[in-house]
């Protein structure tokens, strides 16, 4: 039984529409022991929901929904992905764990792995890591948001803690040396699960190259020709929603494919920027943020994961307007 508390959860009153918040329901039933259940679509759509009308790919949207506002966690193990719903424990009445059969799902890292880490550094170590993430505005270096200080600790959004990441994990040979950390958010952390994701200088490991990322690289080059996004021919005169909609296709076919979610949000956020005639510049943040990811990859040796494009697409792009690729 889920404890009356969560009527009044905050996260749940963030998240964008009330599908995403049946869809935690009716996954609660099916969650083992620990709170875990698949994290494939497919498997919560014929699991969890099978007489609802929601689509697989808006069962997609409304996972990432509940992740982002810290409701459950994404994660992978073996490139198989799992869900884990936050504070499980917390909200079950009358749950007895010495009565239910053991979780059989992998687990995330977990808090306490996560003070044993940083135990077992060197002071002098872990000084510089907290120095580094100083430096860097408190942003998670891989899905580039920034968190809030609360007490000693940073979050992002009240709810997602940073952590200590071993970029060439353990399991692969990696080292606690302090070139073989950093500190990123918990997101981002147990999305990557033991994935090898390898930084200039760490060893002749291959670099794993995304089928989003080969898009962004070839679209980079292929924009500085001229904008493939087309533009209205004022500012006082704003696309049409049919031209609109063009646009966003445009737009929607050339953002990297990992980002491409929550389409019906991309486009409420793309028509509104279109109506602020404020197309032309987006259009130099774009191309800005598609330099920047070819900068992570070709300067840094690090396949950067592309931000969502509804995230994208509020204020981030902002940020990329002028960034230019030099190589080396």
């Amino acid at each position: 039984m889920i404890d009356k508390r969560i009527s009044k959860s905050d996260k749940l009153a963030a998240l964008p529409h009330d599908r995403s918040r049946v869809l935690y329901f009716m996954i609660y039933p099916h969650l083992d022991v620990k709170g875990r259940y698949s994290g494939d679509p497919r498997d919560i759509k014929e699991d969890c929901c099978p007489r609802l009308s929601y689509t697989i790919k808006q069962v997609a949207e409304s996972l990432i929904d509940l992740h982002e506002v810290g409701l459950l966690f994404l994660y992978e193990v073996d490139n198989k992905p799992y869900i884990e719903v936050t504070r499980f424990d917390d909200f079950q009445i009358g749950i007895r764990p010495d009565r239910e059969a053991a979780s059989d799902i992998p687990a995330p890292i977990s808090d306490q792995e996560q003070e044993q880490i940083r135990r077992c550094l060197p002071k002098e170590v872990w000084l510089k890591l907290w120095d580094d993430f100083k430096k860097s505005d408190h942003i998670c270096p891989l899905c580039q948001r920034k968190g809030e200080r609360q007490g000693e600790r940073f979050f992002i959004n009240n709810c997602i803690p940073f952590e200590i990441d071993h970029i060439v994990p353990i399991t692969k040979g990696g080292s606690d040396s302090y070139e073989n950390l950093r500190i990123i958010c918990r997101t981002c952390n147990r999305s990557k699960g033991n994935e090898l994701q390898t930084n200039s200088g760490l060893g002749p490991e291959k670099l794993r190259t995304t089928s989003a990322l080969s898009l962004s690289l070839s679209l980079s080059s292929s924009l500085k020709k001229g904008p493939k996004i087309g533009q209205p021919k004022t500012k006082a005169d704003p696309l049409a929603n049919s031209e609109t909609d063009e646009k966003f296709k445009e737009f929607w076919a050339a953002y990297p494919r990992e980002g491409r979610l929550a389409k019906k949000e991309s486009r409420i956020k793309f028509g509104a920027l279109i109506k602020r005639g404020e197309l032309l510049e987006f259009i130099k943040g774009f191309h800005g943020y598609l330099n920047y990811l070819k900068h992570r990859k070709v300067n840094e040796g690090f396949d950067q994961r592309p931000m969502y494009a509804k995230t994208f697409l509020g204020d981030r792009w902002r940020e990329f307007v002028g960034f230019e690729f030099n190589s080396g």
